[in-house]
């Protein structure tokens, strides 16, 4: 896909052209929502990890959740998995290179310009959803159930760069090693418990603060961990057709070592 963009208006008809009216295929947008999102992740890091010696972690985890929007944004509005991707990408090569050229001081001297840190997320909206109108359609159930289950997912993604961005090693070969284990029976609990808020609500909060308590060494093991406590769930589910918000409670409470 090549576009030559040059006004807002060229931009928004090139996405209304786009515009497909067939149903998502949620799995396969959560797919590459996860593959996407960890690739932004490796990318960002590869590029403006300590560029001109900074601790650029801020920016990173930023550019991660602007992907996010951006991608969501897209999907509603266009239900073309290809063109969010497409935008998506360079929404964050756009971010990138305009936190690059800000770091550049003879850039800036030239320009009289400093860069708050909105800037180069602000910029790389108005270059790809910018002139989007608001959307006023209510989502899918099944769109609502993409984005929390992949929202999540991108939180857990987050957490594990967030304590690991001084390790000198080749840690983030480790974020498929995260999606490998837990993309698939999160959005498997996701598409069983959806309909029920109150739970739904809490699964998303136990597994939220499971990983803030989270440290360098055990992250990993607690992975895994989770891993187990989602199967535990869908057997449940699987067994009995429910579970309650006790049974979620007291399943959190277990530590295994």
């Amino acid at each position: 896909m090549d576009i030559s963009i040059e006004k807002n208006s060229d931009l928004l008809d090139f996405i209304n052209s786009e515009k497909y009216t067939e149903d998502i295929d949620i799995n396969k947008a959560y797919l590459y929502f996860n593959t996407c999102c960890c690739k932004t992740l490796i990318e960002l890091d590869k590029k403006l990890k300590n560029l001109n010696d900074r601790c650029m972690t801020e920016e990173i985890v930023m550019g991660a959740k602007m992907f996010s929007h951006v991608f969501f944004v897209l999907l509603s509005y266009t239900n073309n998995l290809k063109l969010t991707i497409f935008l998506a990408e360079r929404a964050i090569l756009l971010y990138t290179e305009f936190i690059i050229m800000s770091n550049d001081k003879q850039v800036m001297k030239d320009v009289c310009y400093q860069p708050t840190m909105t800037d180069p997320i602000l910029f790389a909206y108005k270059k790809t959803i910018g002139p989007i109108p608001v959307n006023i359609k209510e989502n899918t159930p099944e769109f609502n159930l993409l984005k929390s289950a992949s929202l999540l997912m991108r939180e857990v993604y987050i957490k594990y760069y967030e304590l690991f961005f001084d390790n000198t090693e080749n840690h983030l070969d480790n974020l498929d090693t995260i999606e490998e284990t837990l993309s698939n029976r999160l959005l498997e609990v996701f598409s069983q418990i959806y309909t029920q808020e109150n739970l739904n609500n809490l699964v998303s909060k136990k597994i939220c603060s499971f990983f803030n308590d989270s440290e360098n060494g055990d992250f990993l093991y607690n992975v895994d961990n989770m891993g187990d406590k989602l199967d535990t769930i869908l057997m449940s589910l699987y067994d009995i057709d429910w579970v309650t918000e006790p049974f979620i409670e007291e399943l959190f409470q277990i530590k295994t070592m």
